[in-house]
């Protein structure tokens, strides 16, 4: 799986606590993963999410939208960036 570097930015509302990592359609294909693949997030530590399409607002952005349990399992916050 190819890497690539997103900036970290809160869930949508309905995903809080979801484990659910929301990302474009772009980064998708970059990734070669599709909805429902687990997905490794490396910040200062090491966790999994499952991943979601982003909302059409969110495409293009170069971003990955996680909750607080999922940001504080990776070791990042807001506007960090993951790989």
């Amino acid at each position: 799986m190819p890497e690539i570097y997103l900036k970290v930015d809160s869930a949508y509302p309905e995903d809080q606590g979801g484990g659910k990592a929301r990302l474009d359609p772009e980064t998708m294909l970059q990734l070669r993963v599709a909805p429902g693949d687990i997905v490794l997030i490396e910040g200062r530590r090491r966790t999994v999410a499952k991943v979601w399409r982003a909302l059409v607002t969110d495409w293009n952005q170069g971003k990955i939208r996680i909750d607080n349990i999922t940001r504080a399992n990776a070791g990042v916050s807001i506007g960090d960036r993951i790989r």
